[in-house]
């Protein structure tokens, strides 16, 4: 049988605080980086769509373009 460390309501309540806290510190250093690489990373994303509309429209321009040759090479 394993042995398991009880803790009484005030330990735990102590453990929770300097938990929370160490959580909020962490926050407080780190979350404006956190919210501004968040915030570059949509930013990124949208850039990304755009090009990616971009790329397709001109793909389907060439595809056109090809095939318009074709087409007049069979004539």
């Amino acid at each position: 049988m394993s042995e398991f460390e009880v803790f009484s309501k005030e330990e735990l309540s102590d453990i929770a605080e300097r938990h929370n806290n160490a959580l909020l510190d962490l926050l407080e250093k780190y979350g404006k980086d956190i919210l501004e690489t968040k915030a570059e990373n949509i930013k990124l994303r949208e850039k990304m769509i755009v090009l990616e509309s971009e790329i397709n429209r001109a793909h389907s321009r060439i595809s056109n373009i090809n095939f318009s040759k074709d087409s007049r090479d069979l004539i």
